[in-house]
Parts: C-alpha cells; structure tokens; sequence
C-alpha cells in the first residue's frame, strides 16, 4: 500500500476503501487493510514534537473512513473527542470539517437501523 500523505492520495484511498466495501462488505482483507492505514498513520502522527493539526487531520480522516464503512457511533465518537482538541488549538477549517461530518453522522444515524452502525 502506498504511504497516505495527501489530501488527493487520501481520497483515493478512501474511494478504494469505499468502493470494496460497498462490493462485500467489511471483509477482514478490508478491515486488515484499514487497521494497517491507520498502524502508519498513528505512528507519523503521534511522535512527540508532531504538529497537533497532523493528528487532529488524522483523526478526521479516520472518522471518514468510519463513516464510509457504516460505523456511525465510532465516527461520531472520535469526531466529538477530536472537536475539543481543534477547538482548543483554534483549528477552524478542521472544525468546520468535524462540524459538517458530525451533521453527516447524525443524518446517516438516523437512515440506518441500529445493529448496522457498529
């Protein structure tokens, strides 16, 4: 897998992600897939001297993929812990973003029936 550093190689990413899922579902090659994505990213992220906007993208960006692969509670749960960090650090483009996924999560939350959104 190619290392994710951009905003475009992200959403390539979180297209394939997508796009498998939607063809069968959370397969563990998938979800193995996913935890490897999120292993990389965790490590880059959260080394001391790291910039917080780095962890708090990384977060969104995992949020993201919650959202793609129909886990609404964790999405929701990680974009609320990640909104105190933002609006702490007056982060208000990833703000803006945590606010729009967070209105997503709740629209998605109330289309899908409980046992699918974990």
């Amino acid at each position: 897998m190619e290392d994710i550093k951009t905003k475009e190689n992200f959403v390539s990413f979180l297209n394939r992600i997508s796009a498998v899922y939607n063809e069968n579902g959370l397969t563990p090659e998938l979800e193995s897939e996913i935890n490897l994505w999120h292993d990389r990213m965790y490590e880059s992220t959260s080394m001391p001297g790291g910039a917080i906007e780095e962890r708090v993208v990384f977060q969104i960006q995992l949020a993201r993929i919650y959202i793609k692969i129909g886990k609404i509670n964790s999405a929701q749960e990680t974009l609320s812990d990640v909104w105190t960090q933002a609006n702490q650090d007056r982060l208000t483009e990833c703000l803006k973003e945590i606010d729009e996924l967070l209105i997503i999560c709740e629209y998605a939350g109330n289309l899908i029936p409980n046992y699918y959104t974990e």
